[in-house]
């Protein structure tokens, strides 16, 4: 469980009903996000598979610049 003391250098971008943090981002990078998800539910959510499609495109984008 992360509190939001654990993530300082993060900005907490979502908590869930009890105050618990959900997602952080790093500053200042391009792609680097936090979550709890389960992408294995996210068949009928638009913003889900966005979210997914993004992270893919970023990972290709880092790989084809190796």
């Amino acid at each position: 469980m992360i509190k939001d003391s654990d993530v300082s250098h993060f900005d907490i971008v979502a908590h869930d009903l009890n105050g618990f943090v959900e997602a952080i981002e790093l500053r200042d990078k391009r792609f680097c996000l936090g979550l709890k998800w389960h992408p294995e539910i996210m068949e009928n959510d638009v913003l889900m598979k966005n979210l997914f499609k993004e992270f893919v495109k970023s990972c290709n984008s880092y790989h084809n610049k190796k």
